[in-house]
């Protein structure tokens, strides 16, 4: 078993509030020579959501119900009860899963994946994760099949994997746009202000424009149909 209390001291020390009423437990300090102990504690130890995720299996498994989730969610039988998924804001809840992955920590991973979810975004915020997160292929592999993203695997007309946007796994994590959008988009900044005079001039709104570099343009248009966004090129916009 991996030597877990100096990582557990490193998460300590990462964890902030979840919100102003919502704050790690003042005898966090303890922790560490508690667990090395073996001993529990006399009362529970309350611990932000991003405090508690952080936390590896083997010190969830030793610590058992001896926490409560602030402000108000007892852990029973190693899982939030009240209620047993979490919603963490993505940034957040992808930053404790990143580091998992690094760690090779894979039973965090699909204990995120069963106890916690991504608040909603902006249908901007959400187009912005089209992005590829940076791990090894291996380590894709493992992820694609922990959260059963299935785009890893080889396609039928291709020797390439497709890629995975941040995107997919956001929508994995339960994650969902706040309203349905349209973005017009190209590399091109000349090409976004003509598609928004065009637009100002249609008399047209609620359009996005928004600069991407059309990569694997087929899988972002399949990842942002997750969410009911739509993407229109500029240059197609503006012929119309």
């Amino acid at each position: 078993m991996r030597k877990f209390l100096p990582l557990l001291a490193l998460a300590l020390l990462m964890g902030a509030p979840a919100f102003a009423a919502c704050e790690d437990d003042p005898r966090l300090g303890e922790l560490p020579a508690l667990l090395a102990a073996g001993t529990l504690p006399e009362k529970p130890f309350y611990l932000t959501p991003q405090t508690f995720f952080r936390l590896q299996p083997a010190v969830r498994a030793q610590l058992g119900d001896s926490i409560v989730i602030c402000p108000r969610n007892p852990v029973m039988d190693g899982a939030p009860a009240l209620p047993p998924v979490l919603k963490l804001d993505f940034p957040v809840l992808w930053d404790v899963v990143e580091e998992a992955v690094f760690m090779d920590d894979w039973a965090n991973v699909l204990y995120l994946r069963d106890h916690a979810a991504a608040k909603p975004l902006e249908p901007a915020a959400v187009f912005s994760l089209l992005v590829i997160p940076l791990f090894d292929q291996k380590s894709l592999a493992r992820l694609d099949e922990a959260l059963s993203l299935f785009l890893v695997q080889k396609g039928r007309n291709s020797s390439q994997p497709n890629p995975v946007f941040l995107a997919d796994i956001f929508a994995a994590l339960g994650g969902k746009a706040q309203g349905k959008a349209t973005v017009v988009w190209s590399s091109s900044p000349e090409e976004l202000a003509e598609a928004r005079s065009k637009a100002e001039a249609r008399g047209e709104q609620g359009l996005l424009f928004v600069p991407y570099s059309g990569y694997a343009l087929e899988r972002a248009v399949n990842a942002m149909g997750k969410f009911q966004i739509t993407m229109v090129e500029a240059r197609n916009y503006i012929r119309r």
